[in-house]
């Protein structure tokens, strides 16, 4: 009986703050599509990043000064040629 009293409790006490974010859903909402509209560029930019910095890494790696060799990729594909 005391295990049920406790369920009870807490069903009792998720209900609330239901009820207490529940006015709150609207904002929420709609601050996630501003966020979310905002996401494409974001990668996009994350992207065209890690390219570079991979561009660099393979241009470090080659270089004599620090007995590197040319290091060749193929297949890749130019970030900024992407389109959607």
């Amino acid at each position: 009986m005391k295990k049920t009293d406790a369920t009870m409790a807490n069903v009792q006490s998720a209900s609330g703050d239901l009820k207490a974010a529940t006015p709150h859903v609207k904002n929420i909402a709609g601050n996630l599509d501003e966020s979310m509209a905002d996401l494409p560029a974001l990668l996009a930019q994350a992207q065209t990043t890690l390219y570079g910095l991979e561009k660099l890494t393979d241009q470090l790696r080659g270089a004599w000064l620090l007995g590197g060799h040319k290091v060749t990729r193929h297949n890749r594909l130019d970030p900024e040629h992407v389109q959607p």
